[in-house]
């Protein structure tokens, strides 16, 4: 199964390199981050705020 996020943010590269300058070691996976960013964007409410 080739479930692999087509689309990375932009900036991701460079917020992942900061959290792991500041000991952060607990990023999700590529594939949560995508699931987390879908059901962000499906909440009427989120949608409002932008």
């Amino acid at each position: 199964m080739h479930d692999t996020p087509h689309q990375r943010p932009e900036r991701l590269d460079a917020i992942l390199a900061d959290a792991a300058k500041a000991g952060f070691a607990m990023s999700c996976e590529d594939r949560t981050g995508s699931l987390l960013a879908t059901l962000a964007a499906s909440n009427p409410v989120a949608r409002s705020w932008s």
